[in-house]
């Protein structure tokens, strides 16, 4: 089975809860790079949605890692706990949904590293549009052949 990583930050104003995402798919040293706005939000929303977002380009079953700063709560049967619930049930349908198994690696502490690390990519990789995949108006983007 294929290894895809997933690296996904965000920022948010917490005064004007406008909000950014930032996430990038590495596979064999290729890369994609999708980022986006959100209103009315906060970072662990554009951190989910970012990683909702980089999953919808995956085109077949892999063994994904997923890389943030911020560690989602889930309950020992995988269920989501705590909030943005809606967000991490989407998730979790997302990665069932493309037949992935998958793993989160936690960078506590490290979302400095982690978005100088998705500023390089950023400079490198191929840039995708997000699909808006949590909003109802699904924008429709052809996919290239591939993992990605």
């Amino acid at each position: 089975m294929k290894e895809v990583t997933i690296y996904s930050s965000a920022s948010c104003d917490w005064n004007t809860r406008e909000g950014r995402f930032f996430a990038a798919l590495e596979y064999h040293g290729h890369y994609k790079f999708v980022s986006g706005n959100q209103s009315d939000s906060t970072a662990d929303r554009c951190i989910l949605i970012g990683i909702i977002e980089a999953i919808h380009l995956i085109n077949e079953p892999c063994k994904l890692t997923i890389v943030t700063a911020t560690r989602f709560a889930f309950n020992r049967f995988g269920k989501p706990k705590g909030s943005n619930k809606e967000l991490k049930q989407l998730l979790l349908g997302r990665i069932k949904d493309k037949q992935c198994e998958v793993e989160f690696d936690v960078w506590p502490g490290g979302g400095d590293h982690l978005k100088s690390r998705l500023s390089e990519i950023e400079k490198v990789a191929t840039k995708v549009e997000p699909q808006n995949v949590v909003a109802p108006n699904v924008v429709d983007q052809s996919q290239p052949a591939g993992l990605f």
